[in-house]
C-alpha cells in the first residue's frame, strides 16, 4: 500500500502538476492530500508502508528579509519547512524532491539560504528525480553522489489543453494579418527568460523583414518588468502583448496562431515551455541546454549556443523554405509523443518499485 501527497497542494494551476500524479496514480501510487502542518505531523503517523510527501520548489515557503526584522513571515516560513521536513522524517514519512533546477531562478540576493535548504532536502529525501543530466550532474557536484537519484524526461503536453481552433480563427482572433510570420513568446515573464534580448532581436531583424509580427503573452513577475517590456515596445511595430495570465482554454489561440515558438532564456535547466510548443506542433527557437538536450537530434527547430544568438536564429527560420519549416512541425508533433505520461510513468513505477524493494 502506498500513496504521495504533493506540499503544499497539487492545485497550483499548474498542468505539469496534474499529468503528473494522475500518471503516478496509475502506476498504483495514489494521490492523498495532508496539510502542511507540524501539528498534523505530531498526531498522525503515516497510514500506508510508504507515504511520500513530494516536493518541487522549496522556494515558494519563503522569502526571506533580513533587513526587515518586522515582516518576519519569510524567516518563520524558513525555519516551519525545515521543522516539517525533519520531523515527517521522524514520523515515517518518505521525501520525494523533483529538482526542477539547482539554483533558485532569478535569485540575486540571500543565495546562501536558498543554498543550504536545498542542500538539506537533498540529504534527508528518499528519492530525488530530475528531468536534465545537466541538473544531476551539477547537483551531485555540489551535495554529493546519493542513492535513489534518477532522472526523467519531462513530460508531454499533448492533449492537456483545449485544441480544437484553427490557424485562421485564431489569426482574426489576435488580429494578425493571415499571411504574416508571426513569432511566439509564451510562459511567465521573469528576467532570465531575455524577453529584452527577444524585443531588441525582432528591432533589428524587422530591418529586413518588416512583415514579420511578434506576440509575447503571459503573466510578468513584476509591474516593473511589465512596464519595461511596454517600454521596449512602444515605437516597435507588429509586436502584440498580452501580459497577463492566459486562460486554459485560450492558450490554443496563442499556438495555433503562432509559426515558431521563442524561447531566449539566459539558461536553460528545465524548461516545460519546450514541450507546450512541441504539443501544438510547432518549430522552436531555444538555447541547447538543460534537458532541451533530450531533443538534440529531433530536428525540432534551431538550437541556439547561446541566446546572443536569437536574431540571426529569428532570420534563419523566415529565411527557410515552407517545406522545411513543414518537415519541422512534423517532427516536433513526433518528438512531443515520444515523452508521453505513459511512456514516463513506467520509469517512475521502476524508480518507486526499487525504492521500497531496498527498503523492506
Amino acid at each position: 500500500m502506498r500513496c504521495i501527497t504533493m506540499i503544499p497542494d497539487r492545485d497550483s494551476g499548474n498542468i505539469y502538476n496534474e499529468l503528473l500524479y494522475r500518471a503516478l496514480d496509475q502506476i498504483g501510487l495514489r494521490y492523498e492530500q495532508i496539510p502542511f502542518s507540524l501539528r498534523y505531523l505530531i498526531r498522525h503517523a503515516p497510514a500506508e508502508r510508504f507515504h511520500y510527501l513530494h516536493f518541487h520548489w522549496p522556494e515558494i515557503f519563503f522569502e526571506i528579509r533580513p533587513h526587515a526584522p518586522h515582516k518576519l513571515f519569510g524567516m518563520k516560513g524558513y525555519l516551519h519547512l525545515h521543522a516539517f521536513w525533519s520531523l515527517a522524517k521522524v514520523r515515517g514519512f518518505k521525501l520525494v524532491w523533483t529538482l526542477h533546477e539547482v539554483d533558485v531562478h532569478d535569485l540575486r540576493r540571500h543565495t546562501s539560504f536558498h543554498s543550504r535548504s536545498r542542500r538539506l532536502l537533498w540529504r534527508l529525501a528518499d528519492l530525488v528525480f530530475t528531468h536534465a543530466p545537466d541538473v544531476r550532474r551539477e547537483a551531485e557536484r555540489r551535495w554529493g553522489a546519493r542513492e535513489h537519484l534518477h532522472t526523467i524526461p519531462h513530460g508531454s503536453y499533448e492533449g492537456a489543453y483545449p485544441d480544437c481552433i484553427t490557424r485562421d480563427e485564431a489569426r482574426a482572433r489576435m488580429r494578425l494579418p493571415q499571411d504574416a510570420f508571426t513569432f511566439l513568446f509564451f510562459g511567465n515573464l521573469r528576467p532570465y527568460k531575455g524577453v529584452d534580448r527577444l524585443i531588441e532581436s525582432f528591432r533589428a531583424l524587422r530591418r529586413r523583414h518588416p512583415r514579420a509580427h511578434l506576440v509575447i503573452a503571459g503573466r510578468p513577475c513584476s509591474e516593473s518588468l511589465a512596464a519595461e517590456v511596454r517600454r521596449a515596445c512602444s515605437d516597435l511595430e507588429n509586436t502584440h502583448l498580452v501580459l497577463e495570465h492566459v486562460p486554459d482554454a485560450e492558450i490554443q489561440v496563442f499556438m495555433r496562431a503562432a509559426d515558431c515558438f521563442v524561447a531566449p532564456y539566459e539558461y536553460i535547466e528545465t524548461c516545460g515551455a519546450i514541450y507546450l510548443a512541441l504539443a501544438f506542433g510547432l518549430p522552436i527557437i531555444i538555447k541547447l541546454e538543460g534537458n532541451v538536450v533530450d531533443f538534440v537530434d529531433h530536428r525540432i527547430g534551431i538550437f541556439m549556443r547561446d541566446s546572443s544568438e536569437t536574431e540571426r536564429a529569428m532570420r534563419e527560420m523566415l529565411q527557410m523554405p515552407q517545406s522545411a519549416r513543414e518537415r519541422l512541425r512534423e517532427n516536433a508533433r513526433a518528438a512531443s509523443r515520444l515523452f508521453s505520461w505513459s511512456t514516463l510513468r513506467e520509469r517512475y513505477k521502476a524508480a518507486f518499485d526499487a525504492f521500497e524493494a531496498e527498503s523492506g
